[in-house]
């Protein structure tokens, strides 16, 4: 009989500690959620990834934190997913260029000033018509090149996405070594870009053109 008071006063304890719980976890949901949509308009695709998954622990049936979680995946990978997101947040100037990025009309200048102030993403949306549009641009490869490579870089950006931005990179910085093989910066990206891929080969052959420039120019 006392065994079974003992088993009921803990059953009643839990339940007691899990009800005055809920108010306390539907606070740090919401804080959780709050955050990460934030960090998510500031393209901190990791972070808020991290404040979406908490926000799953805390509520695991809930459905919104587990489609944020996949809006900051896809959204790294490519902003436009992000368009809806940022319409419904009211965030206009971010939206206004990511739309006027895409309305098919090559603005390098535009580009070269998102990539310098950390809009990579929103410059390869341009960047990648323009290198369509033409496709013996030095400046357009060589930018495209130059974004490809920051997001690569960025720390907002999932580890398992950089290899694909980093692949593009090379394609475009080779472009632009085709479009003006006078230029040293696309070999010198090249090289870097392929001693983190461990791609020797790759390596040895850009050395090579890196020589052969060098004595063309007189170094």
């Amino acid at each position: 009989m006392r065994y079974f008071k003992i088993l009921s006063l803990i059953a009643f304890s839990l339940i007691f500690l899990f009800l005055i719980s809920i108010p306390v976890r539907n606070y740090l949901y919401r804080k959780s959620m709050s955050a990460g949509d934030n960090l998510l308009a500031e393209r901190n695709y990791t972070l808020a990834f991290v404040k979406f998954e908490k926000a799953a622990v805390l509520r695991p049936s809930d459905d919104q934190a587990e489609s944020r979680k996949k809006l900051a995946k896809d959204s790294a990978g490519d902003i436009n997913d992000l368009r809806n997101f940022l319409s419904d947040r009211g965030e206009k100037d971010l939206l206004n260029s990511i739309e006027k990025a895409d309305d098919k009309i090559c603005d390098l200048e535009t580009d070269q000033s998102l990539i310098k102030n950390n809009y990579d993403q929103i410059a390869k949306i341009n960047l990648e018509f323009c290198s369509k549009n033409d496709p013996t641009s030095y400046a357009g490869w060589f930018l495209l090149g130059t974004a490809d490579k920051n997001l690569s870089e960025n720390t907002g950006i999932f580890k398992e996405l950089k290899p694909n931005f980093r692949n593009q990179a090379e394609t475009a910085f080779e472009n632009a070594y085709l479009a003006d093989p006078t230029k040293s910066d696309p070999i010198d990206f090249l090289l870097a870009l392929y001693k983190i891929d461990g791609n020797s080969q790759r390596v040895a052959y850009w050395q090579r053109m890196q020589e052969n420039l060098s004595k063309i120019q007189g170094k």
